[in-house]
């Protein structure tokens, strides 16, 4: 549409080093995560095939596969101006 592949990927949880100072409630939802969560290796693996082959226009994709997706084309088009004026006081 406007020739700028973009793809907004949700990876999933992702067990991170998850740094901070936490309550006991909140450090023990943080372990499980650390547990359950993907690594950093396998949710950066779900976005390789779309760096490898980008798709036009804009995908979402939700733990590496695409997604319903649905963009108002007035927005987007407000979007792409922004972006153009943007680039162009660089």
């Amino acid at each position: 549409m406007y020739g700028v592949p973009y793809v907004q990927n949700h990876p999933g949880v992702v067990a991170t080093s998850f740094a901070g100072e936490y309550d006991a409630a909140t450090a023990a939802h943080v372990d499980g995560l650390r547990v359950s969560g993907e690594s950093v290796a396998e949710a950066v693996a779900q976005i390789l095939p779309f760096l490898d082959e980008p798709p036009t226009g804009v995908t979402a994709a939700l733990e590496g596969r695409r997604i319903a997706f649905a963009t108002d084309p007035g927005s987007a088009a407000r979007l792409d101006d922004i972006i153009r004026r943007l680039l162009a006081d660089r």
